[in-house]
C-alpha cells in the first residue's frame, strides 16, 4: 500500500482539503488552525469499551477556550469501540479551529479513551 500525497478534495471550492493527524486527542483543546477556515471532513475513532466521546470543535485558539464554559460551535458524538466519518461538511470557522475530547457535548470531563481522529479543513 502506497500512501498519497495528493491533496484532498475539497466539499465546496476554493482549493485542497488540509489533512491534520490528531491522535490521542482528550480534555485538553488544540489547535487544527490558527487561521479562518471551514472544517470539510472528520473520521474519529473512539477505542472505549465502555462511553461515548464528544469532539467539541470551537472557532477560536486554544487559549481563548475553556472547556466546560466556551460554547463549541459545533459537537460530534462518537458511540463506544467504534469509529465515524462525516464529509462534505462546509462548517465555516471565522477566527480559528480548536478541538477537544469530551465525555458530553458541552463539558469538560477527559474521556476514559483518548480519541483519534483524521480533520480536514481549508
Amino acid at each position: 500500500m502506497q500512501e498519497s500525497t495528493a491533496p484532498l478534495t475539497p466539499a465546496s471550492p476554493g482549493g485542497a482539503v488540509t489533512p491534520i493527524l490528531a491522535n490521542g486527542l482528550t480534555a485538553t483543546v488544540v489547535a487544527v488552525s490558527p487561521n479562518p477556515g471551514t472544517l470539510e471532513a472528520v473520521d474519529v475513532f473512539n477505542p472505549a469499551a465502555a462511553a461515548a466521546a464528544y469532539l467539541q470543535f470551537f472557532d477560536a485558539p486554544p487559549d481563548k477556550v475553556v472547556l466546560g464554559t466556551t460554547k463549541p460551535k459545533w459537537s460530534v458524538g462518537i458511540a463506544q469501540n467504534s469509529a465515524r466519518t462525516l464529509t462534505e461538511l462546509g462548517l465555516n470557522f471565522r477566527t480559528a479551529l480548536s478541538v477537544a475530547a469530551t465525555t458530553t457535548a458541552t463539558g469538560n470531563t477527559a474521556p476514559g479513551t483518548a480519541v483519534d481522529a483524521n480533520i480536514g479543513y481549508q
